[in-house]
């Protein structure tokens, strides 16, 4: 393993070529808003957004649901692996992690978490090849479709929603126990229409299948390269350009233990489980129903027909994108 970490510091600045291109040495400071848990971005990590919107749900679906609803995993923030790794490996640390994600609460909104209005308020309408979006905005439409068809058959109209009392206590849990009643967020506080209740359990059920795959399945694809994904750092960024140099960007990088078990945790995470289940899997047990029963068999056939399309075109492409073929995409968080 020596070996090959030496290797690769040795081919990054042979890659590199330091001294003729010093700016980029500068990313291994500068990781990715995908980054897991290892670094603090600028910007709330993505894995930390679904693990957050995750853990709100957990916490609150339970206390207001029957005996026998369906109940999302629970967080994989708070899991042993993301705990031990965090506290002895990662820069930030255990503790450290949790404070962070307290305080970034504040920067997640309502329409962050709904892709549409983040690719455009991102304005990343119109980049070529971007398959996430792609791929993303097209499973958004049929899980949009499909929550809409189901929540259309138990909540004929409006005034459906506004009396069930369990749903509203429900959405309030979140707004005040999971973003701690910050209106800025847009997170609604109630549901007074139809429409408002399906663009929210949309954005749920994308956000910890979709969101969560595209974000998760590739870690180990970007991070088995360490310095694509050092989980630690030992000296801080350079302040002069033109100063850094490979005897600097040794003494930076992580020692060989802490990468080892930085790899070892991306290769573990970007991992299928070998109780994986597929998005539109699962659902059917939940019902007896003739019409649900439909509307998830039709869910299940929109998904295969999608995931043969993706297959088709990424026959063509040098590097295919999976990570959102619908057969990748875990029906949700789980670790």
């Amino acid at each position: 393993m020596a070996a090959v970490h030496c290797f690769s510091v040795l081919s990054l600045f042979q890659a590199l070529k330091i001294t003729a291109m010093p700016w980029l040495a500068s990313r291994p400071f500068s990781p990715p808003p995908c980054t897991l848990e290892f670094n603090i971005p600028p910007r709330l990590p993505s894995l930390s957004v679904c693990a957050l919107a995750n853990q709100f749900l957990s916490m609150a679906t339970p206390a207001h649901s029957p005996p026998n609803a369906l109940i999302f995993n629970q967080p994989a923030v708070s899991s042993p692996l993301c705990q031990k790794i965090l506290q002895g490996n990662a820069s930030v640390g255990g503790p450290g992690m949790m404070e962070f994600l307290k305080k970034a609460v504040a920067s997640l909104t309502y329409s962050s978490l709904c892709m549409p209005e983040d690719i455009t308020a991102r304005g990343l309408e119109s980049i070529p090849n971007f398959f996430f979006r792609e791929d993303g905005l097209r499973l958004w439409d049929i899980v949009h479709r499909f929550v809409q068809d189901m929540i259309g058959h138990y909540y004929t109209c409006d005034s459906d929603v506004q009396k069930d009392c369990e749903l509203q206590n429900w959405i309030k849990d979140i707004f005040f126990h999971g973003f701690l009643a910050e209106t800025s967020t847009g997170i609604p506080q109630s549901f007074s229409l139809v429409t408002e209740l399906v663009k929210f359990l949309t954005m749920v059920i994308f956000t910890v299948t979709v969101k969560h795959a595209a974000v998760n399945n590739g870690q180990f694809d970007f991070g088995g390269w360490m310095p694509n994904f050092a989980i630690a750092l030992q000296q801080p960024p350079p302040t002069t350009k033109g100063q850094c140099t490979e005897s600097t960007m040794l003494k930076t990088f992580p020692d060989i233990n802490t990468t080892v078990h930085g790899m070892a945790a991306v290769y573990l995470l970007s991992s299928q489980s070998t109780d994986f289940v597929a998005l539109g899997n699962g659902y059917q047990d939940h019902f007896s129903e003739k019409t649900p029963l439909k509307l998830i068999h039709e869910f299940k056939n929109v998904l295969k027909e999608y995931n043969f399309e993706i297959q088709g075109r990424n026959v063509s492409l040098p590097l295919s994108y999976t990570y959102l073929n619908p057969n990748n995409v875990e029906n949700s968080v789980a670790l």
